[in-house]
């Protein structure tokens, strides 16, 4: 798993695939996991360490909490639902 930056660029399926580089979620896709990942953090639950890790990586979520940029990547993620 690669250390990505804390930039505020869009979070589009290259971005994701480099955060899930070197994992196995036994075949779910990357972008699906990590939606519904943040949504958990977002409602009070927590997810399993490596996802949490690539999601604290990615400046989605700290120290228990989401950050702001997790919550404009839920917002861009179920926009369009």
């Amino acid at each position: 798993m690669k250390k990505l930056t804390k930039e505020y660029g869009p979070i589009d399926d290259n971005v994701i695939a480099e955060a899930f580089e070197g994992t196995d979620f036994g075949g779910e896709d990357p972008a699906f996991i990590l939606r519904t990942g943040v949504l958990k953090w977002l409602v009070g639950y927590h997810s399993g360490e490596t996802l949490t890790k690539i999601m604290t990586e990615m400046d989605l979520v700290i120290n228990g909490e989401i950050t702001e940029r997790g919550r404009w990547f839920l917002y861009n993620a179920f926009k369009n639902k």
